[in-house]
Parts: C-alpha cells; sequence; structure tokens
C-alpha cells in the first residue's frame, strides 16, 4: 500500500470502494490500518459486530460498537459518533459525541489512538 493521500474518496481499491482509513498509532495493534468500506462504519471489540474491530485487547473500548464513523457521500464529509457506550471518544485529544472528521485527525477510543485518513491509502 501506498504511504500517501490521494484526494480521491470512493476510489476502488482491489474491487472494493475505499472510503478512508484508520491506522492505530499508538496502543495495541500499533501500525494495523482498517480500511473504512462503507458509509457507516462501527467501531468496537467485536469482530463479528465491527467494521473496525480492535481485538487488540484494550478493556477500555466497548465489544458492541463504541462509536461509529460515517460518510455522506453527497457532502462529501466525514463525521464520528460516540454512541454512549464506555469510555468517551476523543478527537485531537477533545471528548466528543458526534463531530466532523479532517484528513490527519487523531481518534482515541480507550488506550488507543489511531489516525484517520481520507482517501484510498494510509498514512
Amino acid at each position: 500500500m501506498a504511504n500517501n493521500f490521494h484526494d480521491e474518496v470512493g476510489t476502488f481499491v482491489q474491487g472494493e470502494e475505499i472510503y478512508g482509513y484508520l491506522t492505530i498509532i499508538e496502543g495495541p495493534g500499533r501500525g494495523t490500518a482498517f480500511p473504512l468500506k462503507s458509509e457507516s462504519n462501527p467501531i468496537g471489540r467485536d469482530p463479528e459486530k465491527n467494521a473496525v474491530p480492535l481485538v487488540f485487547g484494550d478493556s477500555g473500548i466497548h465489544r458492541e460498537p463504541h462509536a461509529v464513523i460515517t460518510y455522506s457521500r453527497a457532502s462529501k464529509q466525514f463525521r464520528i459518533v460516540h454512541l454512549g457506550k464506555g469510555n468517551p471518544t476523543f478527537v485531537n485529544d477533545v471528548s466528543v459525541t458526534d463531530a466532523p472528521l479532517m484528513h490527519g485527525d487523531n481518534l482515541r477510543l480507550g488506550s488507543t489512538v489511531m489516525r484517520f485518513s481520507a482517501g484510498p491509502a494510509p498514512v
């Protein structure tokens, strides 16, 4: 995978439409990148219920969806919504319940920090 940013959201990579990525930069699973493949991407520890299954042992992240990242094709905007379960969700060290996401933002759930990338390649 390339390690640069492409300003093309909704690009097809190996037959799947990719809207963005979350890459773990601190905590269990560091270096793992998760593609955001749909317009609604739940984040949590249970791999059967979450598009972004953070199964690396961070008990500060709820098994059920802890938060969800959405993408609107109409506005071409990403958002993160905290679902009220478990510990707070942070964007750039600010606790949020519903916030826009910008390329390069850092998200923290439990003790896991992830970098958000808009486009078909993680940064």
